[in-house]
């Protein structure tokens, strides 16, 4: 339903939920949802390097944390964003990841 959506190459992507919901259907147990910045293989077309440089480029425009990211080590500082990008960065798009295992029928 994205007004988008017909404009990419039929993925037929989905909302987390539903994804979600899915894979419960179809008899799955989820152990873990990997949000888009919560592991390197969802940060396509980045690689790990490059987000870093993206984001170091990017706060050092911003004057006070452009300091910080002088004064902290920028690790601390790339670990903490990441994880905050994971919960509000939702556009349409993101990679998500699911862990998960199928109990073994009876």
């Amino acid at each position: 339903v994205h007004p988008l959506h017909s404009l990419y190459g039929g993925e037929n992507a989905y909302t987390s939920h539903e994804y979600l919901v899915a894979l419960k259907k179809a008899g799955f147990k989820v152990k873990r949802v990997l949000r888009s910045f919560d592991s390197v293989i969802n940060f396509a077309p980045y690689t790990e390097a490059s987000l870093k440089a993206e984001i170091q480029q990017r706060i050092s425009k911003i004057p006070l944390f452009g300091k910080l990211s002088r004064i902290l080590n920028i690790d601390i500082l790339y670990r903490s964003l990441l994880r905050c990008l994971s919960f509000v960065d939702r556009r349409p798009g993101r990679l998500y990841s699911f862990v998960c295992f199928k109990p073994e029928e009876q």
